[in-house]
């Protein structure tokens, strides 16, 4: 049990080790610019010590065992020869009984030794196979898989009922308190106010990554919560303060928006979202590849993908 928990706490380190990385390359620029190589070097390094004395109490253990189990191979060696001549001697054994019974213990001796080698491996399988079980066997709250809910007709009105909201990983920390507000369709609707105070909030509401605490929701009149979720999402287009591209060309980012969109749809959305002109002067324009998280494109080329993105489909 030891064995396994010291497992499932190294694989923990170097997952944690794992996402300092990716965070710092994908952000090495910003790193650089203020010149904190050293210090996320040390960040990285800090959970790897974790995992290094947990290796090296787990191979000690490992160790202890492997020798526990040698000595028990070899202390069956001593008595099978031992008390074998006995026998022989004293109560007329033949050697072949005397081997039969030999080998026979010797390869059950081997047989024991070897549970020492492995139980290392299956600790950290045990190790790596609860954190996949604990996921299959989450029950999701919000099932964006349902085949429930209704599908009606969006105009677009939203509207927030005295909503109460705190995110699950900060339930102390209050972020809507009583907010009500109403979002015609067919008209803009601006968020203003100061940082923190839950405007994006109210959008992850919206797409319903999260449900309210108190109030409600509505949609043209109707709770979200009633609203089939996949559905809803098909009809819903957007884009986000920092978009993100996905590795591939322009065109192949454009068409996730919706996957059976044609060249002309996809021009037109491209007009409306003012990116065509800059599109077609990129390398190979449509088939310029954009690159991870569309690094080879500027900030506001960036965001006017995005927005054809999503109006290919006519949300």
């Amino acid at each position: 049990i030891a064995s396994s928990d010291s497992s499932k706490e190294e694989l923990d380190n170097y997952a944690e080790a794992g996402g300092i990385a990716e965070e710092v390359l994908g952000s090495i620029k910003t790193v650089a610019a203020f010149n904190g190589q050293n210090f996320e070097n040390s960040r990285y390094g800090a959970p790897l010590k974790k995992s290094q004395n947990l290796g090296i109490k787990k191979a000690a253990f490992s160790g202890f065992a492997n020798g526990f189990f040698n000595l028990a191979m070899y202390s069956v060696y001593f008595i099978a020869f031992w008390y074998g001549a006995e026998l022989v001697i004293a109560e007329d054994y033949d050697i072949g009984t005397k081997l039969i019974v030999f080998f026979g213990v010797v390869i059950g001796g081997f047989g024991m030794s070897m549970v020492g080698t492995n139980m290392e491996h299956i600790a950290t399988a045990q190790a790596a196979a609860f954190s996949v079980f604990e996921i299959i066997d989450r029950i999701p709250e919000i099932d964006v898989y349902s085949e429930k809910g209704e599908k009606p007709e969006i105009q677009g009105k939203i509207q927030f009922c005295n909503v109460d909201f705190t995110y699950p990983a900060r339930t102390e920390t209050g972020v809507l308190s009583n907010v009500s507000f109403t979002a015609e369709a067919g008209k803009t609707t601006a968020f203003c106010g100061p940082s923190g105070c839950g405007k994006s909030t109210c959008f992850q509401l919206i797409q319903r990554f999260y449900d309210a605490a108190q109030g409600q929701v509505l949609i043209d009149g109707k709770n979200i919560k009633d609203i089939n979720l996949a559905w809803f999402r098909q009809n819903v287009g957007v884009v986000s303060q920092e978009p993100i591209l996905f590795e591939g060309t322009v065109e192949e980012n454009i068409t996730l928006g919706r996957l059976d969109v044609t060249k002309e749809e996809i021009i037109t959305a491209c007009k409306q979202a003012n990116a065509l002109d800059f599109i077609q002067k990129l390398p190979s324009a449509w088939d310029t590849q954009v690159g991870e998280g569309g690094a080879t494109l500027s900030g506001g080329q960036k965001q006017r993908v995005a927005i054809a993105r999503a109006l290919v489909r006519n949300p």
